[in-house]
């Protein structure tokens, strides 16, 4: 029995560090500069709210070639003018086209946003270009430009102003979409 359970830990410790070359850790911290939000109510602009925003992922990738890579992870995103929060979780794909130049990548994300007391429920959109700054032993500095969308479901009450004519507006149980552009720095290891 003993000599089974050995047997056992060392073939799952093999596995381990095989899939330890293969999987990587990803945590990636965003701004959002807000261009355009659509609602059943009306379609708003930058030049009608300041609307900007925050995203902090974390995700899980395996490597399937030295080009390509996929996985899942979970984020809390904050989307301000008007503030809500949303906490998609989503699947990942990152793909380096260029051989030579295996530094840059493509990437997409979508997902779903969990509804909460705190957080607006929904759907997500990013996708964008990236670079490696550095990389070394599997841990890497990357920068990335992405387009974001995110679109939110009705059902959380939130009033703003609006700051080119400074009258309040409501978004209580309205859908909408948000047209992001973000800049993005992450860590990977």
């Amino acid at each position: 029995m003993k000599k089974l359970l050995l047997i056992a830990f060392v073939a799952i410790a093999s596995i381990n560090v095989h899939a330890q070359r293969k999987v990587q850790f990803n945590v990636d911290a965003s701004y959002l500069y807000g261009l355009q939000e659509r609602t059943d109510f009306g379609n708003f602009s930058r030049s009608d709210f300041n609307m900007s925003g925050a995203s902090l992922h974390l995700s899980a990738l395996y490597r399937f070639s030295d080009s390509f890579a996929a996985g899942a992870g979970i984020g809390l995103d904050r989307y301000n003018h008007p503030g809500y929060n949303t906490l998609p979780i989503f699947v990942k794909a990152k793909y380096s086209p260029l051989k030579p130049c295996k530094e840059a990548f493509l990437f997409g994300e979508l997902g779903r946003c969990i509804g909460t007391s705190d957080c607006t429920k929904g759907t997500i959109l990013n996708t964008g270009f990236g670079y490696n700054l550095y990389s070394k032993n599997n841990f890497g500095i990357n920068v990335k430009l992405g387009y974001n969308i995110n679109w939110a479901e009705g059902d959380f009450d939130i009033s703003t102003l609006n700051e080119s004519d400074y009258t309040f507006v409501s978004f209580k149980d309205i859908d909408h979409v948000r047209h992001s552009i973000f800049i993005g720095v992450g860590l990977e290891f």
